[in-house]
């Protein structure tokens, strides 16, 4: 993964890259900067390097989610998502916390397909709004029925925001079995942005050697259940976030720790900002 430190430099390199890059599909639209699309009308894309659309996603405070393909070899950032949505309301635990609602946002597997055939490298990028974001949207819609205790609750940060969900892994695992079968020595890989960092899930060495045998699918089976145990296992005090970016680095990478093994399809690493 590329230190979040290094892609100002690379930003700067990349630049002056050369044209940009104009997909024969998805069809799109040039932007001047990336943004949540929730109306899907058409696609939207920014020729940009990898730290100024970073810089773009971070400025967006927004209740929504939205998928991006980063380009690296041509600096350039095409949105992707589609049925952006915030699905129920302030909802509570099964520890009896109160949660905010769960946002999703799809892709077409034809438009990342079409991507992978024209680029050897592929980075996915996404969004986790935060717990304040999804709770102060509901709120606007919903504003009845919750005390400010349970709407603190709901409103609070968790070190969540950092990892990735089960089907953001299984988006990995399907792109990725497309994107080797084509270029077996590419790099693809799939990125979170959440208020603590960047944090990168992408295959193992085991994982994509995996993919050439018949027991991959019952691997991916075996690697999501171990991963969901795992999370399910956690509770309030390993998500809670600390007073400062340093301690919440170094509490996210405990939970890297427990979440990533030796074994595994996967493997997913963090870089926190700056």
């Amino acid at each position: 993964m590329v230190p979040i430190a290094a892609l100002a430099a690379l930003a700067l390199a990349g630049a002056a890259a050369g044209a940009e890059f104009i997909p024969k599909a998805p069809a799109t639209v040039k932007a001047a900067s990336l943004r949540i699309n929730t109306e899907n009308e058409v696609k939207y894309r920014v020729h940009k390097c990898e730290a100024e659309g970073i810089a773009d996603i971070r400025n967006l405070v927004s209740p929504f989610e939205e998928f991006w393909a980063f380009l690296p070899g041509f600096c350039t950032w095409i949105e992707l998502g589609i049925l952006e949505e915030i699905r129920g309301s302030i909802r509570r635990g099964r520890d009896g916390k109160c949660r905010p609602p769960s946002t999703i946002s799809g892709i077409k597997t034809k438009d990342v397909a079409a991507l992978i055939a024209a680029s050897s490298e592929l980075v996915l990028y996404h969004p986790h709004p935060t717990n304040a974001a999804i709770t102060g949207h509901v709120l606007k819609f919903r504003p009845g029925g919750f005390s400010p205790a349970c709407i603190a609750e709901a409103s609070t940060e968790t070190l969540e925001a950092a990892l990735p969900g089960i089907p953001d892994l299984g988006s990995l695992f399907r792109f990725a079995a497309i994107f080797y079968r084509r270029h077996g020595s590419g790099h693809f890989a799939e990125r979170i942005l959440s208020v603590y960092g960047v944090s990168e899930y992408a295959m193992t060495g085991l994982g994509r050697d995996a993919m050439q045998s018949g027991q991959f699918a019952s691997r991916v089976r075996r690697d999501m259940r171990r991963y969901l145990q795992i999370r399910a296992s956690l509770g309030e005090a390993d998500y809670k976030a600390g007073p400062s970016p340093q301690l919440n680095a170094k509490r996210i990478g405990a939970l890297l720790e427990k979440l990533n093994h030796e074994q595994g399809l996967f493997r997913i690493s963090f870089m926190p900002f700056e």
